[in-house]
């Protein structure tokens, strides 16, 4: 049974397939003109410690099934507390046990919890997790994000 729970970037990191698991994500969610993923674990840990990062990781025993990083803050242009998932990733061979939907409902939980208004979640276009939001009761496509190298 994989347990979702509350944890550290370090319970994360500290996963025997920690390295296993970035590699996957890189390989499927990474955005070419931002460069090679280079999680800044200093900051992670900085934003925990101020209180605005809350991750939650799901664990088959020590190894990382997957993970959702929200971060809540307020918003100045609307005023109102918001949470963003910064990072939500399944491993590969977890998904389509409702795995990724269990992680959702725990961001979803905490968010409510911290009083947010709204959860923004970002995925990558044309990709697995775009496809499963699309059909996901609650949520609806909003903004679109565009990138440029610089």
């Amino acid at each position: 049974m994989i347990d979702i729970r509350r944890c550290t970037i370090d319970q994360i990191v500290s996963a025997p397939n920690y390295r296993a698991v970035i590699a996957e994500y890189a390989a499927e969610s990474s955005i070419p003109e931002m460069g090679e993923i280079n999680p800044q674990l200093d900051t992670y840990r900085s934003f925990e410690k101020v209180g605005m990062l809350f991750p939650i990781g799901a664990f088959d025993g020590e190894l990382l099934a997957g993970m959702i990083l929200p971060m809540a803050t307020t918003v100045p242009h609307y005023g109102v507390m918001t949470a963003v998932a910064e990072s939500f990733f399944v491993r590969a061979d977890c998904r389509c046990t409702g795995l990724g939907l269990r992680l959702l409902a725990a961001a979803e939980e905490l968010a409510k919890s911290l009083n947010c208004k709204a959860f923004l979640l970002s995925a990558p276009a044309g990709g697995a997790l775009s496809q499963v939001m699309h059909k996901k009761k609650g949520y609806r496509h909003s903004n679109e994000a565009f990138v440029k190298a610089l």
